[in-house]
């Protein structure tokens, strides 16, 4: 976490608001690889096993 406020600081004023874009984007990809999408798989094996 102090990498990443070190980071942060280090940012020039004028280029804020793009990194904080990039940052929410990052963790909605990571959200969507460790949430999402094997919870889709999951649904999905389960409705194939249902239906045999």
């Amino acid at each position: 976490m102090n990498l990443i406020s070190n980071a942060y600081a280090q940012s020039s004023p004028a280029d804020g608001g793009m990194s904080m874009l990039i940052m929410i984007g990052v963790f909605f990809i990571i959200m969507y690889f460790m949430i999402i999408r094997p919870q889709n798989k999951r649904a999905k094996e389960h409705k194939s096993l249902s239906l045999h």
